[in-house]
This record gives C-alpha cells, structure tokens and sequence, in this order.
C-alpha cells in the first residue's frame, strides 16, 4: 500500500537548483534534472545489486532477466507507438532501464518503466528463447569489454565475475528463480529513478516518489568486494590491458586513479579506459586492442608520472563535464551517482577532483605498474 506523501521525505540532500533529489522513507531515491533547453527526456531507473550478487551458480541470470524484463509481449510495440524507447543495460554491481521520450510524454514513460519491472510470467520457452539470442550477444562483445572482464575477474576472484555472465547457467534458469530474483532485486532500498530533461521538477519528484513508496523492502544483504590480487593474467580477446584496484567511485583516491588511466590512454592511439561508478572496491584497466606490446612496457618504463598530472586531471574534468551534455548521459549519470551514495552529486565529485594533487597522481600512477597491478595478455 502507498505511504502518504507527506511521511515519504525523510531526507532532503542540498539542492543545487535546478537538480533535485530525495531518498524516501523506504531507502528509495530519485533525483530530477532540469535541462530546460533540451528537446527529450531521459528517465532511468537503477537497481543495486544487494541481495542478488554474482555468484558462479547464479552467474548471468541478471542479465537473462534485464532482457525478459524488456521483452515483454506488446510492450515495446505499445510504447514505440507512443514515441517511448526502452534501452536496458547490466553492470556488475546495478542494473538499469532507460525510457526516452518528448517532454509531454515522461508521465507515460513512468509508467512503462513501472511495468517493465513488474511481476515477471514467463515460460521455459521464452526462457530458450532468450538465452538463444544472448549467445549471439556474447559472440559480439567486444575486445576491450572482454579484457577489462578478465583483468577483474583475475584480481577479485569469484567477486568480481562478469556482468554477461555464464551462457549454460542462463540457460538452466526457470520462470520461478527469475521471479524470486527480480523480487530481490527490485527492493525499495535497491531503487535509484533519475528523470533528466525538459520537465517540471516538482511534478517528476512527486509522481516518482509516489511509484517508488509502493516497493518494498527487506533489507537485502549488501554487496562485497575485498581481496585484490595483483597477478598476470590470459585472455582470448586480443589485445593488452593492465588493471589498477580503486575504492568506490566518487572518493578523491578512486578520481585519482581514473586520471591516471586517462593520463596513460592518451599517450598511445588506440587505447582504451573502462571504469563503472561502483559502491564497492573497483578497478580502472587501461588497454589496447590494437596490440600485445607496448603499453605495459610505456608505463613501466615512465621515469616521472608527474609529467602526467596536468593532462590527466584535464581530462579527467572533461569526463565529467561530459556526463550533463544531453538528458541521456545526464539522466545516466545521476543514477550511478546516486547508486554509488545517495549523496553523491556531480558538484561534489567537481570538489573532488579539484582536490586532486601530485603526490597523489603519482602514488595511484604506481597502481599500474607491473608489480601492483593486474597484467592481461590477449592472444
């Protein structure tokens, strides 16, 4: 049943008009961006992964129902027809829906996305169906997607398994074991809803607030990551990549070591930087997919990092600058934020990187040497 709206606030963070956010009485939060120049509208909702980790007996089947999820019959046809597209997408540690639509429609939009994670009726057919496709899916995943999973997988052991997942394991799922995990999954206190775009906030925050006080929550068993294993590693894509261990997203060390990683990419064509704003202990790979020597050799041999430091820390605040450029990313990019630390603002991640020193950019550079970081070799 719905809370009334008047006990849903129990915490307002700061606002930086014309971006609000509140996490509501049940762990929920939703933050609304106003883009008053800005033609669409972005609505994601996030889910954590609390309660419902990877593990080698469950390995995939998030990602088997992010797709179910989506394939709903008629739904996307439905939609489409009103000018609403859906885009899904898992991560290793949060899964996310995205609805885009015109201005007029992000009520509508709402609404898909309340029906998209709804109560989940499928079949051992649509099941085959699924995982069928997604085997063609696992085919084309690319080299730097294959790379920066085998350098985590390397350094966190079963803790850091792929977001893909196991193609055997998806296969063998049935209809109640999806249902019992998006149940999980779908907890109130797992629950980001990012709207971006052309719309009026007040009216976002109190039709979002009023679909997220139905969920329910049970206290999910929050997610883990320790144990990083500086180690060499093989993989079957091609290509090179080397792999440094951070703490969660947003602090000053972890901004530190995805400056270095943009600092090291851009002294070599071709390179590139995979990072996902986490919660939990993560890790910046840098990588080739061009190559199997080279890069390894560069950083290892670099006398002094320092020289790197104004290059990699300009960079750095041009990615975040990136994250507002249109109501995708910035919709986008709030969840993640929010996933991370319900208080965690682009502002604050601004101060952040603004703290950034040498002495720091070179201590988080020593993360990927050889000796302290994961190597992987591609062949």
């Amino acid at each position: 049943m719905m809370l009334a709206a008047v006990l849903a606030l129990v915490m307002v963070g700061p606002q930086d008009s014309p971006r609000q956010r509140r996490t509501l009485s049940n762990g929920s939060v939703i933050v609304v961006e106003s883009m008053p120049t800005a033609k669409s509208v972005s609505i994601v909702l996030a889910a954590k992964a609390d309660g419902v980790g990877e593990k080698p007996d469950s390995h995939g089947r998030r990602h088997l129902l992010e797709h179910l999820l989506l394939a709903r019959p008629g739904l996307d046809a439905e939609m489409e027809a009103q000018g609403v597209f859906f885009t899904g997408r898992t991560y290793r540690d949060h899964i996310e829906f995205e609805a885009v639509c015109a201005p007029d429609k992000w009520n509508v939009a709402v609404e898909a996305l309340r029906k998209v994670v709804a109560p989940l009726r499928t079949s051992p057919e649509a099941i085959a169906k699924e995982a069928a496709l997604m085997r063609e899916e696992f085919a084309l995943r690319a080299r730097s997607v294959r790379l920066a999973d085998d350098a985590f997988r390397a350094g966190y052991g079963e803790a850091g398994l792929d977001s893909f997942g196991n193609l055997e394991v998806m296969a063998a799922s049935t209809p109640a074991q999806l249902e019992s995990l998006r149940e999980t999954h779908f907890d109130a206190r797992n629950l980001r809803l990012s709207i971006a775009g052309k719309v009026e906030v007040e009216a976002c925050l109190e039709a979002g607030s009023g679909w997220l006080l139905e969920a329910q929550s049970t206290s999910p068993e929050p997610l883990a990551r320790l144990g990083f294993e500086a180690k060499r590693t093989e993989s079957e894509a091609f290509g090179e990549a080397r792999g440094a261990r951070t703490g969660p997203f947003g602090t000053v060390e972890s901004l530190t070591t995805l400056a270095v990683g943009l600092a090291i990419a851009s002294r070599s064509p071709g390179c590139f930087v995979v990072n996902t704003p986490s919660p939990l202990a993560g890790m910046v790979v840098v990588g080739r997919q061009d190559s199997l020597s080279g890069l390894g050799l560069d950083i290892d041999a670099l006398e002094n990092p320092r020289d790197l430091f104004d290059g990699g820390k300009a960079l750095l605040k041009q990615f975040v600058a990136r994250s507002g450029r249109n109501p995708s990313s910035m919709a986008t990019w709030n969840a993640q934020l929010v996933v991370v630390d319900p208080m965690l603002t682009t502002t604050v991640v601004e101060e952040r990187v603004a703290r950034i020193g040498v002495e720091g950019f070179v201590k988080a550079f020593e993360g990927f040497r050889r000796e302290n970081c994961v190597v992987v070799s591609g062949g």
